[in-house]
């Protein structure tokens, strides 16, 4: 029960903080190693994206913990109701490889303030980063309580096979629905975190230089290996050819060498590279002509950022989520068309609009549904910890960061207190019954 404490969760609020203080160094050299990410990359998407929230954490956690006060109705005079939460138990967290400490650790911070005990799994895809893993969490957070494994494939099904009280997973939904099978056999709730095709539509009011350079950003970023990353452009065609001469500028201006140089990242592994050569390399009549980008090196890992033109639904890179640094577009005629394009597919885990006009923003927030909805940028809205963040249908199961992962990780008890004094104890809900005590029972609920 020491968990349960607040004393024992700021304790390890603030030894997960150190944990990562400490060990920056080592999870530099780990994603280096792993996926080739500079050092700036790594202070942003694995060591700021987990020491904000739980610097956030332990600001909030008290406040969190307490009960709020709910009025009950008349029927339940006197009486006073409350809701209280509770630790759920022992979780599972399996973690992803793609930002391998944020998608493991980040949430270990909302299960650790929700006072649970805690087993983590992180990926064997990103393996440097599982070892650093495995020696912080050894040696900064409380053993008898958080407890990490490493492994592969066979690990994970070994967890599965055991009894907790919630099992947290961010990764594919191929993987997803293995994981929801066997917690279903167990009866064990779960929160997946997985993906899908992320729109991003241009119409023909946005800043075009502004939208360009944020969604170039967005495929530059881990290669675009982010599963809020936009997946396909659906651009106006009132503005299409300005749009892609602003891509030809901005890339220019990102890689005044033509392509990306050393910082660049690199795909996680040959399978992931060679399952996007694939999408490249497909006949041009159906990819689309190459407009920026292109450039690859199978052995090095390598693809540029590349955005295709003049793409066809039927194309391989439209029939799977890419996780990558491609990205084909499409011309459509306005907003009603972008909204039926979307819908047609299953719901995706972020959904971007670029536009100043206040009512097509409304339609489209409206009349599209997705985990997040984000208005004139890209993929931002994953480091807001007041909002959120899950998907829905296919992309995912619940939701996490803040308070929501708070709650996520938390029984939400219900709590009704009344008074236990005879003068209180109606006679009328009590046998037996008689026409009085109907009519009364009638009118009274």
């Amino acid at each position: 029960g020491k968990t349960r404490s607040v004393a024992w969760r700021k304790q390890q609020l603030q030894a997960f903080l150190r944990m990562i203080e400490d060990s920056a160094e080592d999870i530099r050299a780990a994603t280096y190693k792993d996926m080739h990410r500079s050092s700036i990359e790594c202070e942003l998407a694995d060591i700021k994206s987990v020491t904000i929230p739980c610097k956030e954490a332990l600001h909030a956690v008290e406040q969190w913990m307490k009960p709020m006060s709910v009025s009950a109705s008349y029927r339940q005079m006197p009486s006073s109701a409350s809701i209280r939460p509770e630790p759920l138990g022992v979780v599972l967290i399996l973690g992803t490889w793609n930002v391998a400490l944020s998608s493991t650790l980040g949430p270990v911070i909302e299960a650790i303030a929700a006072g649970n005990c805690v087993v983590i799994k992180p990926s064997e895809i990103t393996p440097a980063c599982a070892d650093v893993m495995v020696k912080m969490v050894t040696k900064y957070l409380d053993p008898e309580a958080i407890s990490i494994v490493a492994g592969g494939p066979e690990v994970a099904q070994s967890l599965l096979e055991e009894q907790f009280d919630h099992i947290f997973f961010t990764g594919s939904e191929r993987i997803g629905r293995l994981v929801y099978e066997a917690a279903a056999r167990k009866l064990t709730p779960v929160t997946l975190e997985l993906g899908g095709k992320s729109p991003c539509v241009i119409d023909d009011t946005a800043n075009l230089e502004v939208a360009v350079r944020r969604i170039l950003w967005a495929k530059d970023t881990n290669c675009g290996q982010i599963c809020v990353a936009p997946d396909y452009i659906l651009v106006f065609k009132s503005v299409a050819k300005e749009f892609y001469e602003t891509i030809k500028k901005i890339y220019a201006e990102f890689y005044p060498e033509g392509k990306p140089g050393e910082r660049y990242g690199r795909i996680v592994n040959m399978r992931n590279t060679d399952r996007l050569m694939e999408m490249l390399e497909e006949d041009e009549s159906i990819r689309g002509k190459v407009l920026v980008g292109g450039e690859s090196d199978r052995e090095d890992r390598f693809i540029a950022p590349t955005v295709f033109t003049g793409t066809l639904p039927e194309a391989k890179v439209m029939q799977e989520e890419i996780f990558g640094p491609l990205l084909p577009t499409f011309e459509i005629n306005d907003l009603d068309e972008a909204i039926s394009f979307i819908t047609a597919k299953p719901k995706p885990l972020a959904a971007y609009l670029f536009s100043k006009n206040a009512k097509a923003i409304d339609q489209y927030i409206n009349e599209t549904t997705s985990g997040n909805t984000m208005i004139n940028d890209v993929m931002w809205h994953y480091f807001e910890g007041a909002l959120p963040f899950g998907g829905v249908g296919s992309s995912g199961i619940g939701c996490a960061h803040g308070y929501h992962g708070f709650k996520t990780f938390s029984h939400m008890k219900g709590i009704l207190h009344k008074s236990g004094r005879p003068l209180f104890d109606a006679s009328i809900r009590y046998p037996p019954m008689d026409e009085n005590k109907e009519w009364y029972l009638k009118k009274f609920f």
